[in-house]
């Protein structure tokens, strides 16, 4: 029983990192097309991004 609950829960958890790194690459995409659609030069927005 042990062993079966704690597949279940290595399952869940593997399923949260996927769902979560997910969701970083969607905010990633729309951040990037916010930045394409908003009209600052390329070099401010490197700046702000570094920091």
């Amino acid at each position: 029983m042990v062993h079966y609950d704690s597949k279940l829960l290595c399952q869940a958890e593997i399923k949260m990192q996927m769902c979560r790194k997910a969701a970083e690459k969607r905010e990633r995409a729309v951040i990037g097309k916010l930045d394409k659609a908003l009209p600052v030069p390329r070099h401010t927005q490197g700046g702000l991004r570094r920091r």
